[in-house]
C-alpha cells in the first residue's frame, strides 16, 4: 500500500511540471526590454529613425499564431523637410523553437496593418512602408522574441528537453522530448 500511495504521488507531482508555459506578458516584457533603442536606415541624403515606444502580444487568436502590435516614432530626415510621425505596426508570424540558443523565433512574417499618426502622413509614408517592413521584419525574425534563462536552474534544465513550442490562447507552451 504504501508503494502505492508512493508512486501515485510521483506520477501527480510529475505531471505538475509536465507543462511550462510563457505568457504574452513575459514575451512583452522582453520585447520591449530588447527593442527599446533607435534604429537608422540611411539612404542618399534621406535618414529614416525609428525608435520603438512600446511593443503587445497576442498569442492565439488564429491557431498557432503571434500578433505583435508595435508602436514606434518615425522621423524622416530629408534635404527638404524633416517628417515625424507616429506608427503602429501589426504583424503577425509563426513562433518557432530553437533547442540550440533556448530561443523563440519567429517566421514567416507579415504586415497586418500600419497606421500612422498624423492620419494625413498615411499617403507620405506609403514611399517608405517597404523599409519600415523590412526593418521591422529583419529585427523581429532575427532577434529572439523570448530566451530561457539558463542561469535560472529551473529553466535551464527546461531549456535542454524542450524540443518545440505550441502557440495556446495567452500563451507558448513548451513541447519536450
Amino acid at each position: 500500500m504504501k508503494y502505492l500511495l508512493l508512486l501515485v504521488a510521483t506520477l501527480f507531482l510529475g505531471g505538475c511540471a509536465s507543462q511550462y508555459s510563457i505568457s504574452e506578458q513575459q514575451v512583452e516584457h522582453y520585447l520591449n526590454d530588447k527593442l527599446a533603442k533607435p534604429y537608422q536606415v540611411k539612404e542618399g541624403s534621406s535618414a529614416l529613425s525609428l525608435g520603438f515606444r512600446s511593443v503587445s502580444v497576442s498569442l492565439g487568436a488564429k491557431p498557432g499564431v503571434m500578433a505583435v502590435t508595435a508602436t514606434a516614432e518615425m522621423k524622416i530626415a530629408t534635404p527638404i523637410m524633416p517628417i515625424k510621425a507616429e506608427l503602429q505596426a501589426v504583424f503577425e508570424a509563426k513562433p518557432v523553437y530553437d533547442h540550440a540558443s533556448h530561443s523563440v523565433f519567429l517566421k514567416d512574417l507579415q504586415l497586418v496593418q500600419l497606421t500612422s499618426t498624423p492620419a494625413k502622413l498615411q499617403r507620405l509614408i506609403g514611399g517608405v512602408t517597404p523599409q519600415l517592413v523590412d526593418m521591422a521584419r529583419t529585427l523581429l525574425e532575427n532577434q529572439p522574441v523570448y530566451v530561457l534563462n539558463t542561469h535560472n536552474s529551473t529553466q535551464a534544465k527546461l531549456a535542454e528537453i524542450t524540443k518545440d513550442i505550441k502557440v495556446e490562447q495567452g500563451k507558448l507552451v513548451l513541447q519536450f522530448e
